[in-house]
């Protein structure tokens, strides 16, 4: 493989802009690249895209049609984006066609890519590779897709056995990552401070764990809950809630949140078994802002706890740590330090993306 690959990247449209910080990371080795999303809009919104286009395109209300006409547009989107993927990489000839995620890929696809390109293939997990974590639902093409990859990266060291019971060539653990340069330090303003800050924070969609640690600290003054779901969860507490302050935040408003907090609460999926750290373990450090973790094992190889980051292994002990370290600045102030030199100098997407490339240049 050349010393700079042209890479082709398939990636996830999301609000966190995975695919965005990637492209970015391997642009900075010089890899020319062509980004595309596998899941962009049209293909996303299926049925529904179609009748809010004409509806305000055309002036034509459509009534809900019926599972077999969404079901059969949805799978007509989706041929055009794999028929378009691979006219894209004839086009584009890269040398390596890497996939994020990528559970809606079908194995046609892959072995097209491969037939026509020559190009090698490599796929990198950053949640459950097999299915939907949340909702238990299993990838359908997944288990056939995995032997055509010649390299599959796993964000957690315990799924690398399974892959390879499906047939993966060859497994690495390559962990979750910052992009520092949407992740950082800033100086906010009076303004920006009443809007985003938050003596306890957290920001994501609601689940059940996240729940919990909420559920222990939910009198406490100053917690400010942002993402999709919380509402709903506050109107079981018999209104006592503190204020949901927003559903949708940009990655830049996040990095607000952050910057503007004291304690930043971070809450692990189940699909974190072995070093599955979070994103979020990683951006909030690179914002130079305070993490409040849950204890993943395996950990003390990314972040030291503790010292890097401060960890709880119950709600009860959550609540307790947030309680203590509100009112402890220069405890907060020495981990913030030294979590935000560590993941700067081993935990970018520029990391990554330099293993990545040494891996499946051998």
């Amino acid at each position: 493989m050349p010393k700079q690959p042209r890479v082709l990247l398939i990636g996830p449209e999301l609000i966190l802009r995975w695919t965005e910080s990637t492209a970015r990371a391997l642009e900075s080795f010089g890899c020319p690249v062509k980004t595309l999303l596998y899941n962009s809009s049209p293909v996303r919104r299926g049925v529904g895209g179609l009748r809010q286009f004409l509806a305000e395109r055309a002036g034509i209300r459509l009534g809900e049609a019926p599972p077999w006409v969404q079901e059969g547009y949805t799978r007509w989107l989706q041929v055009r984006r794999r028929r378009a993927i691979v006219r894209t990489a004839r086009e584009f000839r890269p040398d390596l066609v890497l996939v994020l995620k990528g559970e809606s890929m079908h194995p046609a696809t892959l072995a097209k890519l491969k037939a026509s390109t020559g190009a090698g293939l490599a796929v990198w997990w950053v949640d459950h590779p097999f299915m939907n974590a949340e909702t238990g639902r299993r990838w359908r093409y997944v288990p056939d897709c995995t032997p055509l990859f010649d390299h599959c990266f796993v964000f957690d060291r315990s799924y690398e056995a399974s892959l390879r019971e499906a047939g993966a060539r060859a497994t690495s653990f390559l962990p979750c990552a910052a992009d520092p340069g949407i992740f950082k330090p800033l100086t906010l303003t009076t303004v920006d401070r009443r809007t985003y800050g938050a003596s306890v924070s957290l920001v994501g969609v609601y689940s059940e764990r996240r729940g919990q640690v909420i559920s222990a600290l939910c009198k406490e003054p100053g917690l400010g809950v942002w993402g999709p779901g919380w509402h709903q969860f506050f109107r079981t507490m018999n209104g006592a809630a503190p204020q949901v302050r927003g559903e949708g935040l940009a990655p830049e408003e996040v990095c607000m949140v952050y910057n503007a907090g004291a304690v930043n609460l971070n809450t692990h999926h189940l699909q974190s078994r072995r070093g599955g750290l979070n994103t979020r373990s990683f951006e909030i450090p690179a914002a130079g802002a305070f993490e409040l973790t849950d204890y993943v094992p395996e950990m003390e190889s990314l972040l030291e706890p503790g010292r890097e980051v401060a960890v709880y292994r119950s709600p009860e002990e959550a609540a307790d740590l947030a309680r203590f370290y509100v009112k402890a600045e220069n405890q907060r102030r020495r981990i913030v330090e030294a979590g935000y030199r560590r993941v700067l100098a081993e935990h970018t997407y520029r990391h990554r993306m330099e293993t990545l490339l040494e891996v499946v240049a051998k």
